[in-house]
């Protein structure tokens, strides 16, 4: 799967309009829990990290912060 592929986070357990503040995907800024926040949807990118060609670094450093495409 590549990043291109990536989609929101949509929970088993919670209805699909489960909204995410900020502060709670703050809290997921690790290596082994990671999401973003791209014009307004919530992602888990933790499997991409790798791919990014800039490096997982890059990745981390913007988790918890809102970004657009």
């Amino acid at each position: 799967m590549s990043l291109d592929e990536a989609q929101p986070i949509q929970s088993k357990t919670e209805p699909a309009t489960k909204k995410h503040t900020l502060e709670d995907c703050k809290a997921h800024n690790k290596e082994e829990d990671c999401w973003l926040v791209i014009s307004g949807k919530v992602y888990d990118v933790t499997q991409f990290l790798d791919e990014h060609p800039g490096g997982f670094d890059i990745v981390l450093a913007a988790t918890g912060k809102a970004c657009r495409l």
